[in-house]
């Protein structure tokens, strides 16, 4: 009986071992998993992070460009208005002469299209900014997920 019973104990302490070890390589299966994630969104952090300094870049160069594009505008209003004058003080002093105008319908056409290119210009910087926004949210969340995943 004591035979019997010790047979059956051992048998049932082999179940359990063999049920200890199966759930154990099941948790390492999943370790080995999570870790295999949390390298492959650390590498997706990385990418983004690469990314985001790339449209960083870009902005930059945008906002340098818009600037540049600001300062030939005032470039051209100053001498457009430096034009304006003399070409009153022309019309004034010569008879003939063309008239104000008509110098400006000449001009407008050209500062209308320099208008909306500068305006362009602003609406490309601003999308390059909301793209920046998004980046640097979605990079936040994967580094977020990454310290999770890590504390697992």
């Amino acid at each position: 009986m004591q035979v019997s019973y010790s047979k059956n104990h051992i048998g049932y302490l082999f179940k359990q071992l063999d049920s200890l070890n199966t759930s154990l390589v099941e948790l390492l299966t999943q370790v080995s998993q999570q870790g295999r994630k949390k390298e492959d969104l650390e590498r997706r952090a990385e990418q983004l992070d690469k990314r985001n300094e790339d449209l960083h870049q870009l902005v930059a160069e945008l906002q340098h460009q818009m600037v540049a594009g600001m300062k030939d505008r005032e470039k051209f209003n100053e001498r457009l208005n430096l034009l304006e004058q003399k070409n009153e003080d022309a019309v004034f002093f010569k008879a003939g002469g063309l008239s104000l105008t008509e110098v400006m319908d000449d001009i407008m056409p050209f500062l209308q299209r320099q208008s909306q290119r500068i305006d362009e210009l602003f609406a490309e910087v601003e999308m390059q900014q909301n793209q920046l926004h998004k980046r640097d949210t979605l990079i936040k969340r994967l580094r977020e997920k990454v310290g999770a995943s890590y504390s697992l």
